[in-house]
């Protein structure tokens, strides 16, 4: 499951999408960054357990993803995408390293603050009552940087660089690779021939990227050579919908 998230549906998608004349090359380096990610944080995990299929192994593939995806992602996105006329010079080490300080460093802080023997247990009683509340701000917070970056494209009028038809181009080939996803998967689980509540977990959380993920790489991307961020930003965005749907 680990494999075919980190790596083959990476390697897959970002090829597959390198062949393909998209326009303007923002999209393409949006869809490569996209494909280069790790599972999606809530949504694979959701659909599973929906589905019947075993949550523990999804949520123990989505941790083990997400933390496994910090060192991953970074290498594999730095393999393609070397696309558009200067091509993206992408500082490996410098990603990984911010990466780590922004996802794992967070996410090992509170695991500890959770795990420290507070009188009453007032850390995770206060998440437990205020869970909705943190996640709606989380959620926020994520949207703020999307919208930020495709309003600061607004405002330059880069969108002009793009057509309905681009756009249209976009979004039927992000949808046709997450289906070839779901496809790469279930043939797998099927050849191995894992219980059906594990290969739900195995098909539905590793055929589905992070969009958190997707945009905090972006941030980090040279801005001399990544183009325009918001048009970037929106195959990410719209690819994530997709695979929601």
């Amino acid at each position: 499951g680990l494999i075919s998230m980190l790596f083959i549906t990476s390697c897959a998608g970002s090829f597959i999408t390198r062949t393909l004349p998209l326009s303007p090359p923002e999209f393409q380096l949006g869809l490569i960054l996209f494909w280069c990610m790790p599972c999606t944080i809530n949504s694979g995990c959701v659909m599973t357990k929906q589905a019947g299929g075993n949550f523990s192994l999804a949520l123990l593939l989505t941790v083990l993803g997400n933390s496994i995806g910090v060192l991953t992602a970074p290498v594999v996105l730095s393999f393609f995408a070397d696309v558009g006329d200067k091509g993206v010079q992408l500082p490996v080490a410098d990603v990984i390293y911010k990466l780590a300080l922004s996802v794992l460093l967070p996410l090992a802080i509170g695991k500890a603050v959770q795990e420290i023997s507070w009188e009453d247990h007032k850390i995770k009683r206060f998440v437990a009552v205020n869970n909705k509340r943190l996640t709606w701000t989380s959620n926020f917070l994520i949207i703020l940087i999307p919208w930020m970056k495709i309003s600061i494209t607004v405002a330059e009028g880069s969108f002009k660089k793009t057509t309905f038809f681009d756009m249209v181009l976009m979004m039927v080939l992000s949808g046709f690779i997450h289906l070839a996803f779901l496809v790469m998967n279930y043939c797998a689980v099927t050849v191995i021939a894992l219980p059906e509540e594990m290969a739900k977990a195995v098909v539905f959380v590793c055929s589905s990227k992070t969009l958190p993920v997707a945009l905090t790489v972006l941030t980090l991307l040279p801005e001399e050579t990544t183009g325009d961020a918001g048009l970037v930003a929106i195959p990410c965005i719209m690819s994530h919908l997709i695979q929601t749907i």
